[in-house]
């Protein structure tokens, strides 16, 4: 075992009485990320991903904005890189993937919403459900003691967050 992974392995041991709370999916694996220590350049190879992606995935980088309601995950001047199905059918995979975690790993930090809802919301998945009209998420800030009062359907489920970047 490597240092870093074994300092992570005594880290479990000391926090193993603290309760399971849903955590992000893992979405890049470690083999796709490198490090080059003599240009100091941190790769994240998106040709790899543990989603079964057809093609590479559109990606955005946005700044977050100060609005509080994902502290402590990220606030205002974080980055996150978010990932988006470059096709329609690529998206449906992504969504389809990740609605299929198992509830420990359904805690993704996603934008939601758009012209069909009305506004833009970037928190965590804490539900995902189906009814009459199909597959629904349900999210929720994380500095929020409730869930969001909308719940979105899968083609307003815009984006996935993937790395973040403090």
């Amino acid at each position: 075992m490597n240092p870093l992974s074994a300092f992570f392995h005594m880290l479990a041991g000391i926090f193993s009485g603290t309760g399971e709370r849903p955590s992000p999916s893992d979405i890049v694996p470690i083999s796709s990320i490198r490090y080059d220590r003599d240009t100091g350049i941190l790769q994240v190879d998106l040709n790899h991903l543990n989603i079964p992606l057809v093609e590479r995935p559109r990606v955005i980088a946005p700044q977050i904005p100060n609005t509080n309601s994902m502290d402590p995950a990220y606030d205002w001047g974080h980055t996150v890189v978010y990932l988006k199905g470059a096709t329609e059918a690529d998206h449906a995979l992504l969504l389809d993937w990740l609605a299929g975690q198992p509830p420990r790993h359904r805690g993704n930090i996603m934008v939601g919403g758009g012209p069909g809802t009305g506004y833009y919301v970037t928190h965590r998945v804490v539900k995902v459900g189906y009814d009459k009209q199909g597959r629904y998420w349900r999210l929720k800030g994380d500095n929020s003691a409730v869930a969001d009062r909308k719940i979105l359907r899968d083609a307003d489920m815009l984006w996935v967050g993937a790395v973040i970047i403090y």
